[in-house]
């Protein structure tokens, strides 16, 4: 994995995300916090996965943590 390229889940040793753990968690907030449907805005990609639609696991993600969240 290369950091210039984005690659990396982690930015650097403290956990600051990287593109796809930022974007992903974004997502997940909008959800959780705000109840958004993420199924009506267009599709998230992250710059180094082109063809995974990101809304899609992050609609995935709420339903396994939404017991958590209540």
């Amino acid at each position: 994995m290369s950091r210039k390229n984005g690659d990396q889940l982690l930015n650097d040793p403290l956990g600051h995300p990287g593109e796809l753990v930022a974007k992903l968690g974004g997502l997940l907030m909008l959800k959780t916090i705000y109840d958004y449907d993420l199924s009506k805005s267009k599709p998230i990609r992250a710059r180094n996965l082109p063809g995974i639609d990101l809304n899609k696991i992050a609609e995935t993600l709420s339903k396994e943590i939404e017991p958590f969240n209540r």
